[in-house]
């Protein structure tokens, strides 16, 4: 195993690389082509993310959090190939009596796909994050990114069609999956017996059981993210998607550590948590929290200062005008990454089931809020709903936790 920070390095590499990667596609999407181009790519993301985050049942973070072996990465593997077969043919469903026009449905086709490819090579991920060995994660994400911003960069410039640039990115994804899974299938390490899938009808049941709650929780996550561009396309248009799309992108930068931290510290958390060692749990995760609030402020402050300079640079003066949307947008990034890392806690404690309830009172609040929100103040108002839905997110976190700390100095 890598040391904590080496893997922090790493994952820090491959997530600024990859998120580098994927926002300069929609850069070139919104240099190259209308913001209604960027929007149709939007609403297939949109679509695709949350039966693909339902179906995922965040896999990768019960590998990484399995400290004790209770299954093995086979059976991960072989369920999530069968749960990944089931999401695909939901978006198809979707896409077909969505009564979408016939390039837009081709793109929510060819994204789905991608996206499909890339939750295999996900679970790979966890493999060896559960080992402690994000340098092999690194490589094959700056892989799957660099391959799909040039694919899909060089296609648009080409043709100036979005289905070519799509096109471009599944091209990326299968490389990527292809460059994880030849290293896999020659690892040699105590926890894994071999990594081909493995069908056992018992054993997915028992482990979809298991993981169900973890799914439910990220595709509420997911549709957290996406709701407002179901109201905005709905409301507003695809045009003023395309818009909000490339102003959603600006949270990433924070997020890249975000994830970074979490993923690199998820293990050690598991660890700590089943060893009953509650200070090194505490230090590591007061340590978090703190990173996380400091990103958080400096990203708003960023904003703030230089917001609409930053658009017209990236994008162009049409997208610098919804500066002020951003600047709210940041302030919604700031409050989620003020208390992500308690859900990190959470997982590492293996409490999946707590986490549904949680997430869908925060989803409700969203819903309530973000139409009449859109309506009234346009890419601002779904902005405004976001905040209303992190601060209810965060408190109920700080609930459960506390709850939690309260009953092990009674025990």
């Amino acid at each position: 195993m890598l040391s904590l920070r080496a893997n922090f390095s790493w994952t820090i590499a491959g997530n600024v690389g990859y998120a580098v990667t994927q926002w300069g596609c929609i850069v070139v999407l919104a240099k190259l082509l209308s913001p209604t181009m960027v929007g149709q790519y939007a609403l297939a993301l949109a679509v695709s993310a949350p039966v693909l985050m339902f179906t995922n049942l965040k896999l990768r973070s019960a590998i990484a959090t399995d400290a004790a072996g209770d299954y093995a990465f086979s059976d991960y593997l072989g369920l999530r190939i069968v749960m990944t077969a089931i999401a695909m043919a939901v978006v198809v469903g979707i896409a077909l009596l969505s009564g979408y026009d016939a390039t837009t449905v081709t793109i929510i086709l060819i994204v789905g796909l991608a996206k499909s490819v890339d939750a295999i090579s996900d679970l790979y991920y966890g493999l060896y994050q559960q080992i402690e060995q994000m340098d092999v994660i690194t490589i094959s994400q700056l892989l799957n990114g660099a391959l799909t911003l040039a694919a899909m960069g060089g296609l648009v410039y080409a043709t100036r069609s979005l289905v070519a640039g799509a096109i471009g990115s599944l091209v990326g994804s299968v490389v990527a999956l292809a460059g994880i899974v030849v290293p896999a299938n020659r690892l040699r390490h105590p926890s894994v017996q071999h990594t081909r899938p493995r069908f056992d009808a018992r054993v997915m049941r028992r482990l979809t059981w298991l993981t169900l709650p973890l799914g439910i929780s990220t595709a509420l996550g997911s549709l957290r993210t996406n709701v407002p561009r179901y109201a905005i396309e709905h409301y507003l248009g695809t045009y003023h998607l395309g818009l909000y799309a490339a102003l959603a992108y600006f949270m990433v930068a924070g997020g890249i550590v975000v994830n970074a931290l979490g993923q690199s510290a998820t293990p050690r958390l598991a660890k700590y948590h089943r060893d009953g060692n509650a200070a090194g749990f505490n230090t590591l995760l007061w340590r978090l929290l703190g990173m996380g609030t400091l990103l958080g402020l400096s990203g708003v402050a960023a904003v703030a200062v230089a917001g609409p300079w930053l658009l017209r640079l990236f994008y162009n003066a049409t997208y610098a005008r919804e500066s002020d949307a951003l600047l709210w947008l940041m302030v919604a990034t700031a409050v989620t990454y003020a208390y992500i890392f308690l859900g990190t806690a959470v997982s590492a404690m293996r409490l999946f089931k707590v986490q549904v309830p949680i997430g869908v009172v925060a989803l409700s609040v969203l819903a309530t809020t973000v139409v009449p929100l859109v309506k009234l103040y346009g890419l601002t108002g779904a902005a405004w709903s976001l905040i209303a839905a992190s601060v209810v997110e965060g408190g109920l976190y700080v609930v459960l936790i506390s709850s939690r700390v309260r009953q092990a100095v009674i025990a």
